[in-house]
């Protein structure tokens, strides 16, 4: 047990604290859906620890495709973003509601708000600690990554 927490602290896996992960893991949109204004489709390059940044050039799909992508489900302004590879483990909070798809190798975390604010827990993850213990659980030679549920462990 862990004694250097605030009284009335606890160290918990992660998926205690989150309400919804989005993941599209492994599947990238059809480059031949692509177009020049539209929504941007989010991957690893586009996170940065901290920041959200969506250069020109980013991946964009039309709001047809984006709604078939993306299933329903919304980015919304202070959900997580954490990438799964490429390198895992950068975090940053969506600046605004969007829209963005979700890439391979992002996953999107969605607080339990009565648990822990987003604000706090994208600090969390971004801080040395939490990084030693997700670079101890990626897994690959080639091309590290870490699983969602070992991430949410």
């Amino acid at each position: 047990m862990r004694t250097d927490l605030p009284e009335g602290w606890a160290e918990v896996p992660l998926g205690s604290v989150v309400q919804r992960v989005i993941d599209r893991r492994g599947r990238t949109p059809n480059a031949t859906e692509s177009v020049e204004s539209g929504i941007p489709i989010l991957t690893s390059s586009n996170v940065k620890m901290g920041r959200l940044v969506v250069p020109p050039g980013t991946t964009r799909v039309s709001e047809g495709f984006y709604e078939q992508w993306m299933g329903g489900e919304r980015c919304r302004r202070g959900d997580i973003l954490i990438t799964s590879a490429a390198p895992p483990g950068r975090v940053a909070q969506v600046p605004d509601d969007g829209p963005y798809g979700l890439g391979r190798r992002v996953l999107l975390i969605q607080t339990n708000p009565e648990v822990v604010t987003s604000d706090f827990l994208v600090h969390q993850l971004a801080a040395e600690p939490f990084q030693r213990v997700l670079r101890a659980n990626v897994t690959g030679t080639a091309s590290q990554g870490i699983t969602r549920s070992r991430l949410l462990n």
